[in-house]
């Protein structure tokens, strides 16, 4: 998930106003992906930028990589479900040995290189970009006890404003201030009526969520909120199954989202598109599953299909890369420099 802002005036959940003297730390070409103008229309996007190049290396240590982030190009860092977390610049993997002691299953990472983490114990966590090896993670606990299954974050000037979602169906906030003496503790925000899977969105006002309902037994159901008026307000999401659940979710502009679901049973995988609003199946190439996305646009959409990666140009679907080992995270900070990560510490990087 990636997320950019300009600098705006955050109070309690939404936005109240937005200054357009302020740098906006989204990188460059990234709105013209999907939004040429960046006014949240859907457009066509530009694919000459793709990766094209896929380079794999393995992680000391070959841990399962369960959450990825990035901030400039080959920079950003890994985290994964043993305790490890890494900072990823270019090709200098540094292991940090500070942030042990948790499973870690989310991360953000600010435009300065600040990485946020959310583990599966309900615990937050924090770390500068240059901070060293054995510097120990700063962390607070949410006030939960349910694993944060994913972040977004948005800031103006030292102040990140950090929000998260877990399975417990808590929405949580975290406000965090650079070079502060004490920082205040996490918020819960409301508690929604599902297993919190996702939160992605391009700005607090136009975040979506997504969770899984049980509705019978041991059968989800997937569904997702939509932020409007300070209230969490439920979309109609209509699967080709009924009886499945969320695999990730990808907000590209207010206009446009894409994510995926799998069955409960039989474990058929399908490609959700979100356009003005409104969610539809997307079609993907037969006898393929769809999986982790790194999405850009209409364009320029990634999927990672097992250990094959695949990619969209607003036409047809082709595999461009493939790992050795089941993906379990994608992302990137452009559509020419993806990341992929998973089993056994595989780490796929997709550049020009």
């Amino acid at each position: 998930m990636r997320i950019f802002l300009k600098g705006c005036i955050l109070v309690s959940l939404f936005l109240v106003g937005c200054s357009e003297e302020e740098e906006s730390p989204r990188p460059t070409g990234v709105c013209d992906d999907a939004d040429a103008t960046c006014d949240g229309s859907v457009g066509e996007g530009d694919t000459s930028a793709a990766a094209t190049t896929w380079t794999e290396v393995i992680v000391s240590g070959q841990p399962r990589i369960t959450a990825l982030a990035t901030h400039a190009k080959g920079h950003g860092w890994l985290a994964a479900a043993g305790g490890e977390v890494v900072r990823v610049e270019d090709a200098t993997l540094t292991t940090m040995t500070g942030c042990g002691g948790a499973s870690w299953l989310s991360a953000w990472v600010s435009k300065q290189g600040r990485v946020f983490l959310g583990s599966g114990e309900g615990a937050f966590a924090t770390l500068p970009f240059d901070a060293g090896a054995t510097d120990a993670c700063e962390r607070v606990e949410s006030g939960h006890a349910y694993a944060i299954t994913a972040l977004i974050g948005f800031e103006q000037d030292d102040t990140v404003t950090l929000y998260g979602v877990d399975r417990g169906g808590y929405v949580l906030r975290w406000t965090y201030v650079e070079g502060a003496s004490t920082q205040a503790a996490p918020e819960t925000l409301t508690q929604l009526a599902a297993s919190l899977q996702d939160i992605d969105g391009t700005s607090p006002e136009t975040l979506v969520i997504a969770g899984n309902k049980l509705v019978t037994g041991e059968h989800f159901t997937p569904v997702t909120w939509r932020a409007q008026d300070g209230a969490w307000v439920q979309e109609t999401f209509q699967s080709p199954d009924p009886f499945s659940t969320f695999v990730d979710l990808e907000v590209v502009t207010p206009s446009l989202a894409y994510a995926v679901v799998v069955t409960n049973a039989g474990g058929t995988r399908f490609l959700m598109e979100r356009v003005d609003g409104v969610w539809s199946r997307k079609t993907f190439p037969d006898g393929v599953l769809p999986g982790e996305l790194a999405a850009f646009g209409t364009t320029a959409l990634y999927s990672a299909t097992g250990t094959p990666l695949r990619f969209f140009d607003g036409q047809t679907w082709s595999q461009v890369g493939a790992a050795s080992a089941p993906i379990w995270v994608m992302g990137g900070s452009a559509p020419d420099d993806v990341w992929a990560a998973g089993t056994g510490g595989v780490f796929l990087r997709g550049t020009p």
